[in-house]
């Protein structure tokens, strides 16, 4: 049915091209209704909302602004801080990017009510120096624990560094890739700084997307032309006409514009996964237009005219070019069955995009060939014979020696699967993304002199015993470094140490008259001495004297801080050691919600995002598998050319992930992007190469694999050349897919030229075989 089908296409655009370029005009305006869809080009657009951690984080940060904060870490001359502070704060202010902009309450305001907020064993053991005589030792002792105290509450900052708290109007995570609001405040900021001779760096996620993305187009400005070169390099030793290689971009191009098309109005918009897709089709529509040109150009050079290499081309490769992209759609469709937004619109993106191109290429490539032959016709130039070639013979030695080849392949994929048992999933962010995010060594710095990162874990208190609860819990847990809350300023024994602190004041009152008048009749460094031990004294009856902290009289920027707009208490707990690991931020996680159930943070968001908890990836790829062995099967009509042909594929991809594997390679969530590009692109080498023996049943080996060679190892080379600069970008993660297809396509291809002859001995379903049976049938006649 598929040879009727695309002989009738064939005959269609060779007698009717301008039917065709009707067609095709149509099919351009259509593919304009994607100007129209609505993009989201932010993170939180290809985030699993139904996802109760995700949910959990962005119902918190759309209340509570978690999402949207930026640390600023100015660095610079200490007399230079304070001021640059200020001029930042007041530049800041009037921008509309910006909601807020939070710095340390003045530790004025912690040293007058220390008496109230210091842990209760500190507290008394102040009130035990202020009833007892004298003692310059134990005052010494007092005055360090209680700087200590002012530094773990309220770090002061340490010399040199300063840190603003920057929180901005929406969630990193939601805003679009290429929105200036990070940029338009980090050149604010720079503007401000410069003149005063001191450095502002921020972290943050905004930090990060935005300095992981201008990393990435930095050098994607440099690599992605070079590898476009190198691929027209590649498709000019097949084809040197413009006009035929424009042919081949018109039927993709359209493929994309009604796949956005299509997808805008199934799904209402679009998102950074179809972004993602182009690629894909491009790569697979190139392998595409290579067969069936060099089957054209061979049926050229076996003195056929136009019309019939043309319609030989068509139907010699189509079915097998059908096959292959039949299965490889099919594959992403699937992918689309995942609950997981990433590989649903990929897959289904992808799925459509190869299947419009598939479509596209078959009925657009003859009549535009057609087209161009009519305007300027080329002679048929006789290409070299492939049976000739390095890969031919390759196939052919394969053929001879089917024991050894097939040995040896056991024993690699023996190998392969001992392998595969230390198979390695990376989960941390920071080997994923770019290499060059500053943010990322920020926040690291901010960890260092502050005892603070980014992303807290954060809980949310209706009244204050529930947050003191929550602040004791997590104090406790060595999880956690430090605890920021209401619950440091209004203590849960303030009444006991307000009794206290009235029947000490009296006392303490005339103690510290008799002791200031007894240091004047001492010399200069006792009376030194003695004054410096009253100040613990001092300080305790002036807190006494002030009264203890009130919740409607804190300093503004604590009040932003621990109380919410509906005044919840907030509660913001520090790892002790933060990291941008899934693997970490689940222990995090299971630490954070054992003592209050609703805690939520930033890292909650990492886990969604590279974590390994997919419990739908096995049976997904089971689905992909049984379909593609399916399809093979349909197309081929025999279980032993089905296995003929998805032998090299399987062989490949378990040879691949285990010599990956044993040179320390790590798989991750962009990695997996490629691998239905890498088994579409395997399956359909053995398909092409399986067409071939069924089409010529009686041709040599030799010859039947060395006519296919040639376009399959084109395919690779373009796929590979097109891939290959991708290993300089210094993103770990666009590395690894580079790194994958550099590997697994050449594999494939190896083991197509000699598994697929070996196997067709062994199996005894060579060419050749039924033509020499068939002789001695009628020579025994």
């Amino acid at each position: 049915m598929i040879e009727r089908l695309l002989d009738r296409a064939v005959r269609l655009a060779m007698a009717r091209p301008r039917l065709v370029a009707s067609a095709a005009l149509v099919t351009a305006l259509a593919a304009l209704y994607a100007i129209s869809v609505p993009i989201d080009p932010s993170f939180a657009g290809v985030m699993d909302r139904d996802h109760p951690e995700v949910a959990r984080y962005f119902e918190a940060s759309d209340r509570y602004g978690l999402g949207g904060v930026l640390q600023l870490l100015i660095e610079g001359p200490e007399e230079r801080l304070d001021e640059a502070v200020v001029e930042v704060r007041l530049a800041l202010d009037d921008l509309d990017e910006v909601n807020s902009v939070g710095v340390p309450p003045p530790p004025e305001w912690l040293a007058a009510r220390a008496p109230w907020v210091v842990e209760r064993e500190l507290f008394d053991e102040w009130v035990r120096l202020a009833a007892s005589p004298p003692n310059f030792a134990r005052s010494a002792d007092l005055k360090a624990a209680l700087e200590r105290v002012a530094e773990r509450m309220l770090p002061s900052p340490p010399e040199g560094a300063r840190l603003v708290t920057v929180r901005m109007q929406h969630d990193g995570f939601e805003l679009a890739l290429d929105a200036d609001d990070f940029p338009k405040i980090r050149r604010t900021v720079e503007g401000v700084l410069a003149p005063l001779g001191v450095t502002g760096r921020f972290a943050g996620m905004s930090a990060i997307v935005t300095q992981e993305q201008e990393a990435t187009l930095a050098r994607m400005r440099v690599l992605g032309p070079l590898s476009l070169v190198l691929v027209l390099a590649i498709l000019l030793s097949v084809e040197r006409r413009p006009l035929v290689l424009a042919s081949i971009a018109v039927p993709m191009l359209l493929a994309v514009g009604c796949t956005l098309a299509l997808i805008g109005l199934l799904e209402g918009r679009l998102t950074l996964m179809e972004s993602v897709f182009g690629v894909i089709v491009f790569g697979l529509g190139i392998d595409f237009a290579i067969h069936l040109l060099l089957r054209f150009r061979e049926e050229q050079a076996g003195g056929r005219d136009f019309e019939a290499s043309l319609r030989g081309a068509v139907l010699g490769t189509g079915r097998g070019v059908v096959a292959g992209g039949v299965t490889t759609a099919g594959a992403f469709l699937i992918l689309a069955a995942a609950p997981d937004p990433v590989f649903e619109r990929l897959g289904l993106a992808g799925g459509i995009g190869l299947l419009l191109c598939l479509l596209f290429l078959l009925l657009m490539l003859p009549a535009q060939w057609a087209w161009i032959e009519r305007r300027s016709p080329l002679p048929a130039s006789p290409l070299r014979r492939p049976a000739h070639t390095w890969l031919a013979d390759l196939a052919d030695r394969s053929a001879r020696k089917p024991a050894i080849v097939l040995g040896v392949a056991a024993g690699l994929l023996a190998w392969s699967g001992l392998e595969l048992r230390e198979i390695r999933y990376e989960t941390n962010l920071e080997r994923v993304f770019s290499r060059d995010i500053a943010a990322v060594e920020t926040a690291r710095r901010i960890h260092e002199l502050f005892d603070v990162d980014p992303g807290p874990w954060f809980a949310a208190a209706a009244d204050l015993s529930e947050a003191r609860r929550l602040h004791d819990a997590f104090s406790a847990d060595p999880v956690f470094a430090r605890v920021d809350s209401l619950a440091l300023a209004l203590r849960a024994d303030t009444e006991e140490r307000r009794r206290i602190l009235d029947a000490l004041a009296p006392s303490l009152a005339r103690t510290i008259r008799e002791r200031e008048r007894a240091a004047r009749a001492l010399d200069a460094a006792d009376a030194d001495r003695a004054r410096a031990a009253l100040e613990p004294l001092s300080a305790l009856l002036a807190g006494h004297t002030l009264g203890p902290p009130e919740r409607e009289a804190l300093p503004e920027s604590l009040a932003a801080r621990w109380i919410g707009p509906e005044g919840e208490l907030l509660v913001y707990a520090f790892v002790a050691e933060p990291a941008l690991d899934s693997a970490v931020a689940t222990r995090e996680r299971r630490a954070a919600q054992a003592i209050a159930p609703g805690a939520t943070s930033m890292s909650a968001i990492y886990e969604a995002l590279i974590g390994t908890d997919r419990p739908w990836a096995p049976p997904i790829i089971v689905s992909v598998l049984l379909f593609i062995a399916v399809v093979v099967w349909l197309d081929l009509r025999s279980v032993r050319h089905a296995v003929l042909a998805l032998t090299p594929v399987v062989a490949s991809s378990l040879v691949t992930v285990g010599v990956l594997t044993a040179f320390g390679f790590s798989f991750n969530t962009v990695t997996l992007v490629a691998v239905p590009v890498l088994l579409g692109l395997g399956v359909d080498d053995g398909i092409h190469v399986v067409h071939r023996m069924l089409e010529e049943p009686a041709a040599p080996l030799r010859h039947v694999v060395g006519s296919v060679a040639r376009s399959i190892a084109l395919t690779t080379a373009t796929t590979c050349g097109s891939v290959a600069l991708l290993l300089f970008t210094r993103h770990p993660g666009i590395e690894s897919v580079a790194t994958l297809l550099l590997v697994g396509l050449p594999m494939a291809l190896l083991a197509t030229l000699t598994l697929i002859p070996a196997a067709a001995v062994a199996m005894r379903v060579a060419p050749g075989e039924a033509g020499r049976k068939g002789a001695s049938q009628r020579s025994g006649r």
